[in-house]
């Protein structure tokens, strides 16, 4: 089966430089310095933030949290496409909430109960997930999908979104925090309402970089 829109609107994440000046339109300030005092960080790491292309991410969410901001108005860039007719230059698997039981059993036999999307942009792209629940909200919605690009080593960068396919869990969305005492993996939620997980690589069987999100401008999907 394949789908396709005549019009979508798709999400990337933005540099840090690019989320930084989001942040302060949001707020209604200009400098960096005013952002600095807001989250009492020193000033100069601000600029910090810019060279490494890093974020004290908890620090901004919690931010944004009290200040009522959504989170993909500072973290994203959200744009439009048009889709012509024969265009094929990226055809993505779309994994619904309801197959993803059957791609965790079997994912390469799964592929045919789901629809096929062709997506023209240049964001790497293997396999989108429908994200079914709300532990990533705000910055994911329940219902979209995360546009996903596997992860061949076992190589993952703080504070990027991961979907991970993990035995004796199934198929989880989240943020990569670091590494525990014992060498685990400590993912958290951007909703506060949820705990930290922590997961050993043996019981990961995939690892998914999030590149995107596909957000239905329609009644398609």
């Amino acid at each position: 089966m394949q789908v396709a829109y005549s019009k979508f609107k798709i999400t990337i994440m933005q540099s840090v430089t690019e989320v930084i000046k989001n942040l302060k339109g949001l707020l209604g300030i200009k400098t960096d310095l005013e952002l600095a005092r807001l989250i009492n960080v020193k000033p100069n790491t601000i600029s910090s933030w810019k060279s490494r292309e890093t974020l004290q991410y908890d620090t901004i969410i919690e931010l944004c949290r009290q200040r009522n901001i959504d989170l993909n108005e500072v973290f994203f860039d959200k744009y439009e496409v048009s889709f012509e007719k024969g265009l094929n230059r990226r055809k993505v698997v779309m994994v619904s909430v309801q197959n993803q039981l059957e791609y965790f059993i079997a994912n390469k036999a799964s592929e045919a109960l789901n629809p096929i999307c062709f997506f023209p942009t240049e964001l790497e792209i293997d396999v989108a997930f429908q994200i079914g629940n709300d532990n990533m909200q705000p910055t994911i919605k329940v219902g979209s999908y995360a546009l996903c690009k596997k992860v061949s080593d076992k190589i993952i960068h703080p504070w990027r979104v991961y979907v991970l396919v993990v035995e004796d869990e199934g198929i989880l969305c989240n943020r990569f925090k670091g590494y525990s005492n014992k060498g685990e993996l400590v993912f958290s939620n951007d909703s506060t309402e949820f705990d930290d997980l922590i997961i050993n690589w043996d019981n990961i069987r995939e690892v998914f970089i999030v590149n995107g999100l596909f957000l239905n401008s329609g009644n398609n999907l």
